[in-house]
């Protein structure tokens, strides 16, 4: 019985100071450390404060131009006000576009559509806060043939 409660213990202690690794700081940081994403694929995770920036990435190795539709949406939907999704593209060549915006303070769900991405081309994506709260978001993305 000692042995069983010693466990439970444990079990317990750890999962009550365990914390989220998507909440995280240190999760997809900096474009070096950012997280894969798959077309057509929600990605559900949470933003720490303004101090914490989610980057995403996506290589267009389609062997084509494809046609980019990205969108992140918090939740709940009454935070909207205090998300920003921005984009870079580096292109094979090593050039890149400078970090662009989506219009903000627009509406509930900040997008991005329109943008053709050549093969071979690195897509980024950038999710961050403008204030100092911790809320969870949806980011979607979407690639389509020309």
């Amino acid at each position: 019985m000692k042995k069983f409660v010693s466990t439970l213990l444990v079990f317990t202690l750890m999962l009550v100071f365990s914390t989220n690794a998507f909440a995280a700081k240190g999760i997809g940081d900096t474009p070096e450390t950012a997280i894969t994403l798959f077309p057509r694929n929600i990605v559900n995770l949470y933003i720490e404060d303004s101090t914490d920036k989610d980057w995403f990435t996506w290589t267009n190795n389609t062997g084509k131009i494809q046609r980019l539709y990205a969108w992140a949406q918090p939740t709940p939907t009454d935070d909207w006000r205090n998300f920003r999704l921005a984009f870079k593209i580096e292109y094979g060549d090593n050039t890149s576009t400078r970090l662009m915006y989506s219009n903000y303070n627009i509406g509930p769900l900040q997008a991005i559509d329109n943008i053709y991405i050549p093969n071979g081309a690195k897509l980024y994506l950038l999710v961050e806060k403008v204030n100092n709260s911790k809320t969870q978001y949806a980011l979607g993305l979407d690639v389509y043939d020309i």
